[in-house]
């Protein structure tokens, strides 16, 4: 995949961390392990469903990923460094090897409680 296709990781909107992803294997390894400032930055920004619906074209986990990063608008960075990052790696890692939308448990439900 091309540069200009690839999700960068930024710490904000004018510094790169250098870190990019070109699938779904590295996106969720990236979100595992990034800067909180960083997925928060995205989480806000609504950058990961975004990427995942215009470069993966893959609506359906766009829109669960979308729910998390409207969860984080709501409660800012420490969800976004803790619940948000086990809730996306958890349904990445689902999409990743095709149990998503299998009717098993919404990572979201455990993170609302």
């Amino acid at each position: 995949m091309g540069s200009d296709r690839r999700f960068h990781f930024r710490r904000d909107d004018q510094t790169l961390t250098g870190v990019e992803a070109g699938n779904l294997e590295d996106l969720q390894h990236e979100v595992g392990s990034c800067e909180p400032t960083s997925l928060s930055h995205h989480l806000v920004r609504g950058d990961l469903s975004r990427w995942i619906a215009e470069v993966i074209r893959d609506q359906p986990l766009a829109r669960s990923v979308s729910e998390i990063e409207a969860r984080a608008r709501l409660h800012g960075l420490h969800y976004a460094d803790t619940v948000a990052r086990l809730a996306l790696g958890e349904i990445l890692q689902r999409r990743r090897f095709g149990a998503f939308g299998d009717g098993g448990a919404n990572p979201l439900d455990a993170s609302s409680r």
